[in-house]
C-alpha cells in the first residue's frame, strides 16, 4: 500500500507552495516579488516552518497506518474438552449373602423380612442373634451407618439388651465400603443383631409378636474424593 493511496501528493505540494508568487497573476508578480522581499520577516519563516511540521506529522501518521495495514501476526491455540457424570449409590441387603435386594424402604414387600422364628418364643435369659449382609452396589465408595429401632413390651423392656454391630469394626458406628467390584470383598460387610432377654416380669409372658417390632436401618452415603494434578 502506497502513501499516495491516502493523500493527494499534488494537493500537498499546492498547499505548501500556495504562498509562492508563481501562483499570482502575471500583472501582480512584480509587486508581489518586491513585497515579498519587504515581508520576508521571521513571522513568514515561522509560518512556513509550521506548515512543514504539520505535513511531516501527516506523512508519519500515514506511514504508521500503512505498516499496520500490511503487517500480520502469527497466532495459535490449545483446547481441552471433557465431560462429567454423577455416580450412583445403591446399598443392597441380604440374609444369606447371595440373594441381594434393593430394600430402599421399610414398606411391606420391600424391606427384607427377618424370619419370624428368629426371635420367637423367647423366655428370660434367652440370647438370640441374626446376621444381615450388606453390599455396596454403587459406582463410588460409601460410608454405611446403622440404626436399630425397637418397640413393644419385650423389646423396649429395661431388662432387654439389644446390640447391632458391624463385622468390620464391632464398636464402630459406621463402616466404609469400596465401590462395587466383583473381584473383591471390600464392597461387602455384615452386621449382627443380638437380643438378650433379661429377668422379664410374669406379665410379659405370652406377649405377642405383633406387639413387639424391630427395624434395622442402614444408610449409605457417598464418600467425596479429591483428585487433580
Amino acid at each position: 500500500m502506497l502513501i499516495s493511496d491516502f493523500i493527494d501528493v499534488a494537493q500537498l505540494e499546492d498547499s505548501v507552495s500556495a504562498g509562492s508568487p508563481r501562483h499570482l497573476p502575471t500583472s501582480q508578480k512584480g509587486r508581489s516579488i518586491m513585497s515579498s522581499h519587504r515581508a520576508d520577516t521571521s513571522s513568514d519563516r515561522g509560518s512556513r516552518t509550521s506548515r512543514a511540521v504539520r505535513l511531516g506529522a501527516v506523512l508519519l501518521a500515514l506511514v504508521g497506518v500503512t505498516a499496520a495495514a500490511t503487517s500480520a501476526g502469527f497466532t495459535d491455540g490449545a483446547w481441552f474438552t471433557g465431560s462429567a457424570a454423577a455416580g450412583t449409590v445403591e446399598l443392597q441387603g441380604s440374609l444369606d449373602g447371595k440373594n441381594w435386594q434393593d430394600a430402599d424402604t421399610q414398606d411391606q414387600g420391600i424391606a427384607i423380612q427377618i424370619p419370624a422364628e428368629t426371635f420367637d418364643n423367647m423366655v428370660p435369659g434367652d440370647k438370640r442373634t441374626v446376621t444381615v449382609h450388606l453390599h455396596n452396589d454403587s459406582t463410588v465408595p460409601v460410608i454405611v451407618s446403622k440404626e436399630l429401632l425397637a418397640s413393644g413390651p419385650l423389646l423396649a423392656d429395661d431388662e432387654t439388651t439389644k446390640t447391632l454391630e458391624f463385622a468390620k469394626g464391632a464398636s464402630a458406628q459406621t463402616v466404609e465400603l469400596a465401590a462395587n467390584d466383583a473381584t473383591s470383598d471390600q464392597d461387602d460387610t455384615t452386621a449382627t443383631l443380638t437380643i438378650t432377654a433379661g429377668d422379664w416380669a410374669e406379665d410379659l409372658e405370652a406377649s405377642q409378636a405383633s406387639a413387639n417390632t424391630l427395624s434395622l436401618h442402614f444408610t449409605a452415603q457417598a464418600v467425596p474424593t479429591v483428585s487433580g494434578n
